[in-house]
């Protein structure tokens, strides 16, 4: 019966590899939202702090930002963005973050 292949599929069910690790986007997203307190998982970390101290696997950075047009560059030429509050709509873009810096007065 179908009751009989469900508690069987549930008896002998193990977990995907990895999944230990596992972390809900939302819930970092959260940690993140304090109002500037460091949670769980600190501050955003750069590539370079990712490297010593990776996020989980599962978890990949988007930025918010209005995207410049490859048209408009200069081939190979590096684009960099300071997000701000008032591009909180903007599209998400998968993005490195490669530096940070202290807001001037605050």
């Amino acid at each position: 019966s179908w009751q009989n292949r469900w508690d069987g599929y549930v008896q002998n069910w193990l977990p995907a590899t990895g999944s230990e690790d596992y972390v809900s986007a939302s819930d970092m997203n959260a940690e993140f939202d304090k109002n500037g307190v460091k949670g769980k998982y600190g501050v955003l970390r750069t590539a370079k702090e990712q490297q010593a101290e990776p996020y989980p696997s599962n978890i990949i950075t988007h930025c918010r930002y209005s995207a410049t047009p490859l048209s408009t560059l200069k081939k190979g030429a590096d684009v960099t963005k300071v997000w701000d509050k008032s591009q909180a709509q903007a599209k998400r873009h998968p993005c490195e973050i490669l530096s940070k810096h202290a807001k001037k007065g605050g």
